[in-house]
């Protein structure tokens, strides 16, 4: 770690040899950095698009979704709407010369629920960002009469809908089964398509006709993402992380040798369970994904704010402890660095402690940003680009979306940093008093929990995690833990605000999310030049 510090201070100061004045400033000053910050930004967003196609609006997809329906002779005057947006974690982000594929396996569509109240009767549409239908689902009664139409006439009624109402290119498709199974008022017919050509068919189109109308369609089998993210944690991991944070907290509680931050775990307890029951409320609309079919609205949804609380308090009592003893374990093996309670000790300040976390956290954000993208670019998608969809989906689902983003990145800064920062990485150098070995191994342990085994730790998406944990933990030992929180709401907030420019909708609320912090870290540091700090030195 020392020779990190030394190779830093070296580039430094060859900068201010090459470049006197922009050296100097670039070192001490917060407004320089984040002049450079938002130049590489825009730098990135000018040469590494890879996601330019122009979404269209909620109220849009709705007008396409509306249309198919009244094609399928749906009185739509009579349903509830109910409109949501999904997040899929497969889907596609780019479509790299085929905008077919885009449409039918995007990574964040609408959905569009249409519902009769206390009746099993409704549909719902799923809409792609370029205006494709890409799912379709409607739920009736069996008996529920309707053409009876035979096999060539339900074949060809299925091309041409799929060509003038889904605008698909039914003539590159090749049937691969057919079934009908026969209702006791009409006849439905299921039919699987793929396409034409035989290097293209990772993907089936399956089709149900019911008389003559189509009422249920979707992709199967298409994952262009496949093996760049990995699948969510299992429970089973989720468990094993919560025992080893619990073994770990009474451990820290019995050999500690300070008084634990009670008042602190206290404070930033109430605040994550403030911040994640205020999302909860801002992104309820998601709910209704879920909803059964047979569950009243009423009853589902005061369920889910039940859950939603509950899953809050549990969290807010978990980080309380975690926040209660590594403070304590920071103020053991740290001397020097900022804490959450403490933002600057001695007589430095809190607002100079800032301004020296911001300059760190800053270049170490693009860093990031640049490694993320240029990947997406080239290789794959990584990380941020799994994380960063459902923040986004969640947002443009809220009625209040420049709410609900900052909220989102917020809550997952304060989670992520305090348990993997500083709390796990103060807890490793307790034992083994070797910071560098603490780093590594709580890089190793993240990426772990971010749904990597040890077998795929040399993919790109494993290296991304250990790149990340690496960064951040070098920021807590090098800076403390101020400086890891701005190192990845920066990196969170500028990706966001990326993809949404990509995107060609929601930019607006990304900037105004990315602006908002950048002025919150201007306004605080004040850009006064502090007193020479010395780096935080572990106890041995």
């Amino acid at each position: 770690m020392n020779a990190v510090n030394r190779s830093a201070a070296s580039f430094w100061s060859w900068l201010g040899r090459a470049v006197p004045g922009w050296g100097s400033a670039l070192r001490r000053s917060v407004a320089a950095r984040i002049l450079l910050f938002v130049l590489v930004l825009v730098a990135v967003e000018r040469n590494a698009a890879p996601w330019n196609l122009g979404w269209i609006r909620s109220d849009e997809a709705e007008e396409i979704a509306e249309r198919f329906l009244l094609a399928q002779e749906a009185q739509v005057h009579k349903y509830t709407l109910i409109r949501a947006v999904e997040h899929r974690p497969q889907g596609m982000w780019r479509p790299r010369g085929n905008e077919e594929r885009y449409g039918a396996e995007p990574a964040i569509g609408y959905i569009l629920r249409y519902f009769r109240p206390h009746e099993q009767d409704g549909w719902t549409i799923s809409v792609s960002p370029i205006g494709r239908i890409y799912r379709v689902r409607r739920q009736r009664l069996d008996d529920e009469p309707a053409q009876r139409v035979e096999r060539k006439l339900a074949l060809d009624l299925v091309r041409i809908k799929l060509r003038t109402e889904l605008h698909l290119a039914a003539d590159s498709l090749r049937l691969v089964s057919d079934s009908t199974v026969s209702q006791p008022q009409r006849s439905d017919w299921y039919f699987t398509f793929t396409h034409a050509l035989p290097s293209d068919t990772s993907a089936t189109l399956e089709v149900k006709l019911a008389g003559e109308a189509i009422t249920q369609l979707s992709y199967e089998g298409f994952s262009p993402m496949a093996g760049t993210a990995p699948a969510e944690s299992p429970r089973n991991r989720r468990t094993i992380g919560l025992a080893l944070i619990l073994i770990g907290v009474f451990l820290s509680m019995h050999y500690h040798r300070t008084p634990l931050a009670i008042r602190a775990g206290v404070l930033w307890a109430g605040v994550l369970f403030l911040l994640a029951v205020a999302v909860r409320a801002l992104t309820f609309s998601q709910a209704v994904i879920l909803m059964p079919w047979d569950s009243p609205l009423t009853g589902y949804l005061s369920r889910v704010a039940l859950a939603g609380f509950i899953e809050s308090l549990q969290a807010a009592i978990v980080l309380g402890m975690v926040v209660a003893t590594g403070e304590s374990l920071s103020r053991d093996v740290f001397r020097g660095s900022t804490s959450l309670s403490r933002l600057a000790p001695g007589l430095l300040g809190w607002r100079a402690a800032w301004a020296r976390a911001a300059r760190w956290a800053l270049p170490c954000a693009a860093v990031v940003v640049v490694y993320e993208t240029l990947a997406s670019h080239y290789l794959t998608p990584l990380g941020l680009a799994g994380k960063v969809p459902d923040m986004i989906a969640n947002a443009l689902s809220s009625p209040w979306p420049y709410a609900a983003l900052p909220a989102q990145i917020a809550v997952s800064v304060l989670w992520e940093e305090t348990v993997f920062r500083l709390w796990l990485i103060a807890l490793v150098i307790f034992w083994m008093r070797s910071p560098v070995m603490a780093v590594l191994l709580t890089a190793a342990t993240a990426t772990w929990f971010a749904g990597y085994d040890l077998s795929q730790f040399m993919t790109a998406g494993a290296l991304f995690y250990v790149l990340w944990a690496i960064i951040a933990g070098w920021l807590i030992v090098r800076v403390g833990i101020v400086s890891a929180m701005l190192f990845h709401a920066l990196s969170v907030g500028a990706y966001a605000t990326l993809v949404m420019m990509w995107t060609g909708f929601g930019a607006a609320i990304g900037v105004t999310t990315l602006s908002v912090i950048l002025l919150l870290i201007l306004v605080i540091a004040r850009d006064s030049t502090p007193r020479a700090q010395p780096a935080p030195v572990v106890v041995e």
